[in-house]
């Protein structure tokens, strides 16, 4: 019993590894998918609070969140609207715009981080993203070309 999680570690840390080689070696940007589940944080110095994480057993999260150059969490963009209901009474409502965001540094209610100096917030758009990536290794495209020159 449990041994699958110590198995799956195992493959887990492999295939980082077969990443971190292409990375290397190929200069390809890996890019994993992961959902997220809630997962109450509980802090000595702080009250309990809830927190978007990855959905990984927590071993293998701590795992792909060391390897990880940039954690990502995408959400769409709320606006909270004050609606007349009567009687001089104001309710609010959340709406989403439609428009997505990436928070590209943790928060109390997201996991996320990046080695490259990005906004905490940009839009969910690859050329945006892209470019902020470009910018931080100084125009070029392959971090090799940052340590070379």
């Amino acid at each position: 019993y449990g041994k699958g999680f110590s198995y799956a570690l195992g493959e887990t840390l492999k295939l980082l590894s077969g990443l971190n080689y292409l990375r290397d070696t190929q200069n390809i940007q890996p890019i994993l998918v992961c959902h997220t589940q809630i997962r109450t944080i509980n802090k000595p110095t702080m009250e309990p609070y809830d927190s978007f994480v990855l959905k990984l057993h927590r071993s293998l999260c701590g795992n792909v969140m060391e390897w990880a150059d940039v954690i990502l969490f995408v959400a769409f963009e709320t606006i909270v609207k004050k609606i007349d209901s009567g009687f001089n009474r104001k309710d609010s409502r959340a709406m989403q715009s439609g428009k997505r965001f990436l928070y590209t540094s943790g928060s109390m209610g997201v996991d996320a981080k990046n080695r490259f100096d990005l906004p905490a917030e940009i839009p969910a758009d690859w050329n945006e993203y892209q470019k902020l990536i470009n910018n931080f290794w100084g125009g070029t495209t392959q971090k090799t070309q940052k340590t070379q020159g």
